[in-house]
């Protein structure tokens, strides 16, 4: 018996030598990551990946028609008048999901300082919206953990809780840099919102007319149906704006730019729909 025990003994510290000399194999150890591997058993330094977050938006004039700049967007009945949209730019901003308890933004931070002086750190989720770029873009690195989401949330702007953005010594890879577009900024109040510029020709015609908008808007959308974002995959939102919503009650052939900047503002928070969460 005591042979016995003996031999089982060697035969365990055989084992873990063995087990504690055998080479580890490193990798991923975080279950919310891209690259999680179940089989590693050692840490590694900085070669976690994690879920990256992609912007799309595509513009239509109503739910069936696609829209272009420089396509004719309204005729006066009986007239030559005729308005076209030549551009309009604006920035969305602090991207989140929404949970029935909770809500998801962005790991990384970028930088930006406002004009009260201070630093920020504003979460990454921030582009300027162009009609010529519809592409999606890379915005930031979700946190998410598989959670399922009821609805999407976004500034047209900035949140004013952080001041205006002061952009004018950015570099231009920071998201809020004008230099990225020269839309985005105007030298009476620095960084824009968003712009319009548009022209009408016939028997009023305008040339090239600039409309700055300069109030913030927070924008929430319910999804048609609860969507789950998977555990350690890239997460894709695609936004459709309605230019005939955004126009809606904004006579651009009569009134003047203020009483316009106010309509377009106020129209913002209804313009937009989710077209797809995946």
């Amino acid at each position: 018996m005591k042979s016995k025990r003996l031999n089982f003994f060697v035969a365990a510290v055989l084992v873990f030598i063995l087990y504690s000399c055998a080479e580890k194999q490193e990798g991923c150890l975080d279950v919310y990551a891209t690259n999680f591997e179940f089989e590693a058993d050692k840490v590694c330094e900085d070669c976690c990946t994690y879920p990256v977050f992609e912007l799309a938006v595509s513009h239509y004039w109503d739910s069936l028609e696609t829209f272009s700049y420089s396509d004719p967007v309204f005729e006066q009945q009986d007239s030559t008048d005729t308005i076209w949209i030549n551009q309009l730019g604006f920035f969305i901003s602090d991207i989140r999901f929404h949970t029935e308890t909770d809500s998801l933004g962005m790991f990384s931070l970028v930088e930006v300082p406002n004009t009260f002086g201070d630093d920020l750190l504003l979460e990454s989720s921030i582009r300027w919206i162009n009609q010529k770029d519809p592409s999606g873009k890379d915005l930031g690195i979700l946190q998410q953990r598989g959670e399922i989401i009821n609805s999407v949330s976004f500034w047209i702007g900035f949140n004013p809780i952080y001041g205006v953005p002061d952009a004018s010594n950015l570099p231009i890879s920071n998201p809020v840099s004008y230099e990225t577009d020269s839309l985005n900024f105007s030298e009476d109040y620095g960084l824009l919102y968003a712009y319009l510029n548009y022209k009408i020709t016939g028997s009023l015609p305008k040339d090239s007319t600039g409309i700055e908008l300069l109030n913030a808007n927070y924008v929430k959308l319910g999804l048609d149906l609860d969507t789950k974002l998977e555990v350690g995959e890239d997460v894709s939102l695609d936004l459709r704006l309605y230019y005939s919503k955004l126009f809606e009650g904004c006579s651009l052939l009569l009134s003047n730019s203020e009483q316009i900047r106010i309509c377009i503002e106020d129209n913002f928070t209804n313009s937009f729909e989710v077209i797809s969460l995946n």
